[in-house]
């Protein structure tokens, strides 16, 4: 189980890396030409998945904190 938790974890890693990667390149051409309607749309995406990411672990982490009584 162990290995399993590990390639989730660096498979979160992986995706939050792209996903920063395209927000950067995304907003990086926003601001030479207009994007598409696909553009916008992935550009959207990603920031949302972002942030529910970033949220999610955050409560991730705390629930552990909660559980343990260490609060």
């Amino acid at each position: 189980m162990e290995l399993i938790e590990t390639v989730y974890q660096l498979s979160g890693v992986a995706l939050l890396v792209c996903g920063i990667y395209f927000y950067l390149h995304f907003k990086k051409m926003r601001k030479t030409r207009r994007l598409t309607g696909k553009e916008r749309l992935f550009y959207v995406t990603t920031r949302i998945a972002l942030t529910l990411f970033a949220v999610s672990m955050f409560l991730k982490v705390m629930d552990k904190y909660w559980q343990s009584g260490t609060m």
